[in-house]
């Protein structure tokens, strides 16, 4: 076995652990998932949504109106629901990246008043 000084055990060590986020470092929370990528998935999905009315309007003219009428509310109604969950989860998200924000804001400002308060002295900085 072969002596290591502790320079090397420390790097070891370094090297083996997981690297932190600065926001686990700072006791802050994850950063939220980007939105947009969301946000295109609605939009196909109602794009996706109006190809299927109108195959369905197509379909009045060549089925009983009835059973197409009913095609159609079923289908109006599933994609309501869908739309209706999709925006509440993406209020969610907007909701954490803006408590994510305000995290950021008030560890800088904290940082700002312990090490350079004339900075933020009487300039209207608020929470």
């Amino acid at each position: 076995m072969v002596a290591t000084n502790d320079s090397e055990v420390k790097v070891d060590l370094l090297v083996r652990q997981k690297p932190k986020t600065s926001e686990e470092k700072l006791g802050l929370t994850k950063q939220p998932e980007e939105t947009c990528p969301r946000i295109d998935k609605f939009i196909k999905e109602i794009k996706w949504a109006i190809q299927d009315l109108e195959g369905a309007m197509k379909d009045i003219g060549r089925e009983d109106y009835k059973e197409a009428e009913s095609d159609i509310d079923t289908a109006l109604r599933n994609y309501i629901y869908d739309i209706e969950d999709n925006y509440e989860s993406l209020r969610k998200q907007c909701e954490d990246i803006r408590a994510w924000g305000q995290q950021w804001k008030n560890l800088a400002k904290d940082l700002l008043n312990e090490y350079e308060p004339e900075t933020i002295k009487d300039d209207g900085l608020s929470a």
